[in-house]
């Protein structure tokens, strides 16, 4: 009797939340939204150049942009600083990404590059119809040792002297290893705050959306292709958007996460579920239906298909 009068209210919310949107959770082989206080968040397998014909806002981050077509050169910029450009954005030809992990962006020197090697990537104007925001994220240079095989990581960063108030000054400074990974941390969750804040504070989406509709972003895995590693940036970036979506709600109609790895795509799945509750709810429902004394067992089989898209 206790547990058919715990799975009332289960049913009660699921259906009442079911209402308020078409699905709470929506998966395809390249696609997995949820809705999370009524904002739609999106992680798609979709290039850089296909959902930037899709959001209002297209993120890209300027490190990663430049190691694909210029010589490595690290930006002493500060981190977390928001551009508008009116330039050209940069991806590489499907035949030469990988879904794979092994396969990362390497930098190189354009000029050592045989013609064939230059065709590797392709590039594409500003699409005319939404805004490319270019945003400084943190780049992790990683050394591995084969020998000792260990990684080393080295996190260069400028941060403002704390003795600069008036005339502010500001310093280069280096952390290692854990150090780097922890700082860099701080300074990515800075780096998603203010992709999705500056562009509204500043007005830059004004042309781009009415008063009829919301806009759209698009975020990449900030870091992650500039030596960040994937299964730190990653919870990360959930954390961050679920955060800023609770103190900012129904400000964007969709926030997408593109994404090229099969593992970040995954990862970013799994984390969704896990922060909004939704995992907790399914399994929740699935423990109360193979109990063959739950009320669940009696139900129509449309209906339990019904359920099971709602939540």
């Amino acid at each position: 009797m206790t547990k058919n009068i715990i799975i009332f209210p289960l049913l009660a919310t699921t259906c009442i939340q079911g209402m308020e949107t078409d699905s709470l959770l929506e998966i395809t082989k390249k696609s997995f939204t949820i809705t999370y206080h009524r904002t739609k968040i999106n992680v798609t397998k979709e290039s850089l150049f296909d959902i930037s014909d899709k959001a209002t806002m297209t993120v890209v981050g300027k490190h990663q942009q430049h190691m694909l077509h210029y010589y490595f050169l690290e930006n002493y910029e500060k981190i977390g600083t928001v551009y508008f450009p009116n330039s050209t954005i940069y991806q590489k030809l499907k035949e030469y990404d990988s879904d794979s992990d092994d396969d990362t962006y390497k930098p190189y020197d354009p000029c050592c590059l045989s013609d064939t090697e230059k065709h590797k990537l392709t590039n594409r104007k500003v699409p005319e119809n939404g805004l490319i925001t270019k945003i400084i994220e943190p780049c992790i240079l990683q050394s591995f040792f084969p020998n000792e095989q260990k990684k080393i990581y080295q996190y260069n960063v400028t941060r403002k002297h704390k003795n600069s108030i008036i005339y502010p000054s500001y310093n280069v400074l280096t952390f290692m290893d854990e150090a780097a990974i922890q700082e860099a941390s701080k300074d990515l969750v800075e780096c998603y705050n203010d992709a999705l804040t500056s562009p509204i504070k500043c007005g830059a989406l004004y042309n781009y959306t009415d008063n009829k509709t919301k806009a759209t972003v698009a975020l990449p895995p900030l870091g992650a292709d500039a030596g960040f590693p994937r299964d730190k940036a990653a919870p990360i970036a959930i954390t961050t958007i679920l955060e800023w979506i609770e103190k900012n709600p129904n400000t964007y109609e969709t926030i997408y996460f593109y994404v090229k790895k099969r593992s970040d795509f995954t990862r970013y799945k799994l984390l969704l579920l896990q922060h909004s509750g939704l995992l907790h709810k399914v399994c929740l429902f699935y423990c109360a239906y193979i109990d063959k004394n739950n009320i669940l067992v009696s139900l129509p089989k449309d209906i339990i298909d019904y359920i099971m898209k709602l939540i």
